[in-house]
């Protein structure tokens, strides 16, 4: 079971309070190998505060760079499929969005608080 990189309460989980504690790319490959479910925050660094540093070669070899492209790579697919799973399981939802966007063209809170109820039986289009 996959856990998320923070609860709902803003908390992180393990794996992201370690890497926070040492954001290196060995730390992130090891937690990422042993932990492959898991979700590992990185928006955290580099914030807006950090100056931009200017273009270096890369510090690591082509073999760690494959696995920092493999690592990424099951990152996208595992947030693709989550979208998809989301997306599918919400699918009324979703239209109905849709059809009141068509409506209205803008959707304020309200709306997309309504959307979260059930649709009143017959009110489909």
């Amino acid at each position: 079971m996959s856990e998320y990189a923070c609860d709902a309460e803003g908390n992180y989980n393990a794996c992201t309070r370690a890497y926070k504690d040492d954001p290196s790319i060995e730390l992130y490959l090891k937690l990422r190998r042993e932990n492959p479910d898991n979700e590992i925050e990185i928006s955290f660094l580099g914030g807006m505060e950090q100056p931009q540093m200017p273009y270096t070669e890369r510090g690591y070899s082509e073999a760690t760079a494959r696995e920092i492209d493999s690592a990424v790579k099951s990152i996208v697919e595992a947030a693709f499929r989550r979208t998809v799973n989301l997306l599918r399981a919400q699918r009324e939802v979703l239209e109905r969005g849709a059809r009141l966007l068509l409506q209205k063209e803008t959707l304020d809170e309200a709306d997309l608080l309504a959307l979260r109820q059930p649709e009143p039986v017959g009110a489909a289009e």
